[in-house]
């Protein structure tokens, strides 16, 4: 089912296309470390600490916020004007059986700017015991809407909030 290639992997799981890269480990650990993404240098998004990973003695998972197609990000969550939780549900399913396909137990949730946001969001409500962040955003609606700090409305608010503001 899952690909441990170290390159970039599409998979369809419950809906949602998700694209993913699984590295596998160097030593005989019981770790698996998920990289929540943050945007990239123009606004895209990719997957994060991937060089500095690279010889981490641990299998890392990085996960892709692309889940619509559209190369809009949505910080891991549904957007508000779907009204489900259906990504969420999927997301944290998707890491769940990644673990049991890798039989491992501990895993670590890491990730910044964005990517932090949604490793505390993961963790703290799915009961993670090691959360790893750097500078998340705690203000995810004024952040992305332009307000904190001041700009322009970004397009990924335009997307998470169905096309208006």
């Amino acid at each position: 089912m899952f690909k441990i290639s170290g390159k970039e992997e599409v998979l369809n799981f419950s809906g949602f296309d998700f694209k993913y890269i699984l590295k596998n480990r160097s030593y005989d650990t019981n770790h698996l470390i998920v990289v929540f993404s943050g945007f990239g240098a123009k606004s895209n998004f990719t997957y994060d600490f991937k060089k500095s990973l690279q010889s981490n003695r641990s299998y890392v998972l990085w996960i892709k916020d692309d889940f619509y197609g559209n190369n809009q990000a949505t910080y891991y969550l549904d957007p508000p004007y779907k009204n489900t939780t259906s990504l969420e549900q999927a997301i944290i399913q998707f890491i769940k059986e990644v673990m049991s396909f890798l039989e491992v137990e501990n895993c670590t949730l890491l990730g910044a700017s964005k990517g932090g946001s949604s490793a505390l969001y993961y963790g703290i409500k799915y009961n993670f015991k090691n959360i790893l962040v750097s500078a998340p955003t705690l203000l995810i609606g004024s952040s992305v809407a332009g307000i904190i700090p001041k700009g322009h409305p970004k397009a990924v608010a335009k997307f998470m909030l169905g096309g208006s503001l």
